[in-house]
C-alpha cells in the first residue's frame, strides 16, 4: 500500500473553521485508500493534546506531533523569579501597547484619530512573505521522519514553502498553494497608503523566495483556475 505523509503548520481540530472541515475530510476519505500519516506543529501544549481526538477517531492513521518549546531560551538573563518576570514582560508589552494608541496626529489644532493611519499596511503579510528561519529542531524532525519510507509527502501553506529543501529527492513532493503570495503581497501594496524602497525590495526578495521554493517540489497543487493559470506564467517569467 502507498504511504503519504501530510505536513500541516496546526493542528486542525476543533472543526470549527472551514480549512479544518477541509483537511478533516480529506483525511478521513483518502484513510481508506492508502497508508495516511499527518505531521503537525503544535505552538501549545493545550494544541498539542488535540491530537488525542483525531488519535480517537483514526486509529488507521500515524501521527508525528512537534510541540513548540515555550521556556526561556539560553540567552534569557537570569532572574529571581521567572514567573513574576515573565509576567512583567506581558504587562510591559500591554503598556507601551496603550501608550502607543494614546499618540494622535493633530491638523490646524483638532485631534484625528485616523490621520496618518495605514490599516492595510498594519495587517499586511508582506514583512512575513520573506524566509523566516525556522526552530533547528523542528526542521530535524521534520527530516527525520519524511527520511522513513513515504512514497508521497504533500505539504500545505507558505508557512511551510521552505521545507521542500530538506524532503528526500526519491519521493513524490507536493505543495498545495491556498493563496498565492506574490499576488496577495501586489493587491496589499496597492492599496498602501504609500509605497517605500523597503516596499518593493521585500517584494521582489519575496517573490524570488516563493517561486525558488516551489521548485523543490515535483507537483503543485493550486486551488482555482485563475491560481493555476497565474502559476503557469509565474514560472515561465
Amino acid at each position: 500500500m502507498k504511504k503519504i505523509l501530510f505536513i500541516i503548520p496546526c493542528v486542525p481540530y476543533p472543526l470549527n473553521s472551514g480549512g479544518n472541515q477541509a483537511f478533516f475530510q480529506m483525511v478521513d476519505y483518502i484513510r481508506h485508500k492508502i497508508s495516511v500519516s499527518v505531521l503537525f506543529y503544535a505552538w501549545t501544549v493545550d494544541e498539542a493534546k488535540r491530537v488525542e481526538k483525531l488519535e480517537d477517531l483514526w486509529g488507521d492513521v500515524d501521527f508525528y506531533t512537534f510541540v513548540k518549546e515555550t521556556k526561556e531560551g539560553p540567552d534569557s538573563p537570569l532572574v529571581r523569579n521567572p514567573f513574576y518576570y515573565k509576567w512583567l514582560k506581558k504587562l510591559k508589552t500591554s503598556i507601551e501597547r496603550k501608550m502607543r494608541r494614546q499618540l494622535l496626529s493633530t491638523s490646524n489644532g483638532t485631534v484625528d484619530l485616523l490621520k496618518d493611519k495605514d490599516f492595510v499596511r498594519e495587517k499586511s503579510v508582506l514583512p512575513n512573505s520573506v524566509y523566516k528561519e525556522f526552530d533547528t529542531r523542528y526542521i530535524d524532525y521534520v527530516t527525520k521522519v519524511a527520511h522513513t519510507g513515504f512514497d508521497i509527502i504533500q505539504v500545505e501553506f507558505y508557512e511551510l514553502i521552505a521545507l521542500g529543501y530538506v524532503l528526500p529527492q526519491n519521493v513524490q513532493t507536493i505543495f498545495v498553494h491556498h493563496e498565492l503570495r506574490y499576488i496577495r503581497n501586489e493587491n496589499e501594496m496597492n492599496l498602501f497608503q504609500a509605497i517605500w524602497p523597503s516596499d518593493r525590495m521585500n517584494f521582489l526578495i519575496a517573490k524570488d523566495f516563493e517561486w525558488n521554493a516551489l521548485q523543490k517540489y515535483k507537483h503543485i497543487i493550486a486551488l482555482t483556475e485563475v491560481d493555476r493559470l497565474l502559476l503557469a506564467n509565474f514560472f515561465r517569467s
